[in-house]
Formats: C-alpha cells, sequence, structure tokens
C-alpha cells in the first residue's frame, strides 16, 4: 500500500501544478512572502498569480537582437522568469531587487514564466532571505 500512496501523492502532485514542474529542491514549505501573495512553488500553469521574491538574476538581449529582457525571480519555495517583451531595460529591475509581480503563468523551460507582468518595487528584502540576493548579476542574453 506504501508504494500505492507514494504513486497517488505524486500524480496528484502533477495535476495540481499543471504538469509542468513539482516545487524545487529544497522547498521550505513555507508561504508567501508578502501578504496577497503565493508562494511561486503553488502557482498553477494558465492561471493568473501574484507572487514576490527577490530577482536572483536580470538576462537582458543584445542591441542587435530583438528587445528581451528576464527578470529570474527567487522566493524561497521555487523560481519563476519574469519577461519584459519590447523592452531592453525597465526601471527598477535590477539584481537584488525585492518585488511583487502580477500576470498569468506561462508554462516555461527551464522554469514556468509571466509574461509583460505588472509589478510593484519594495525595496530590500526582509532579513531571512538576504541571502537569496547575494551574488545577483545582470547578464546579456545570447
Amino acid at each position: 500500500m506504501g508504494v500505492f500512496s507514494a504513486v497517488l501523492r505524486a500524480v496528484r502532485g502533477a495535476w495540481r501544478h499543471g504538469g509542468a514542474r513539482q516545487p524545487e529542491e529544497g522547498a521550505s514549505g513555507e508561504t508567501a512572502l508578502y501578504p496577497g501573495t503565493q508562494a511561486v512553488a503553488e502557482v498553477l500553469v494558465r492561471r493568473r498569480a501574484r507572487v514576490c521574491g527577490v530577482l536572483q538574476a536580470v538576462t537582458y538581449s543584445p542591441a542587435v537582437g530583438r528587445p528581451l529582457l528576464i527578470g529570474h525571480l527567487f522566493d524561497g519555495t521555487g523560481r519563476l522568469d519574469l519577461v519584459w517583451l519590447g523592452q531592453r531595460r525597465v526601471v527598477g529591475i535590477d539584481p537584488g531587487q525585492w518585488l511583487v509581480a502580477e500576470g498569468t503563468v506561462a508554462d516555461g523551460s527551464p522554469r514556468p514564466r509571466i509574461y509583460n507582468p505588472a509589478y510593484e518595487l519594495l525595496g530590500t528584502p526582509p532579513e531571512p532571505y538576504r541571502d537569496c540576493y547575494r551574488g545577483c548579476r545582470a547578464v546579456p542574453g545570447p
């Protein structure tokens, strides 16, 4: 019966997360960082989500390619990409920035994505999450 229960839990978890992914290794199972938001590990593909986290990296496209900016958001339970199409720079979107982002979650590889999210800058992350942004960086795209 133990094997059946484990398989059932795995199938239920895959269904709950849209079949796209499971929470990241080391997920603490904590709730969201900011009131009115949800943990990245709990977002569902093709549903609206409001998440809060730290931008660990910002990837921008080179001048010759089409404009694209990607912020890699981390909240302690998982990672999510925030993608701004048609932008090479978005005010306030810098590595180490703590923010709330809202939009429809799309299935992305290797992480789920929110395209052109609405966002609210929150400043410096609270003390327990300051280690999340050590080593944050801006990375030129391919």
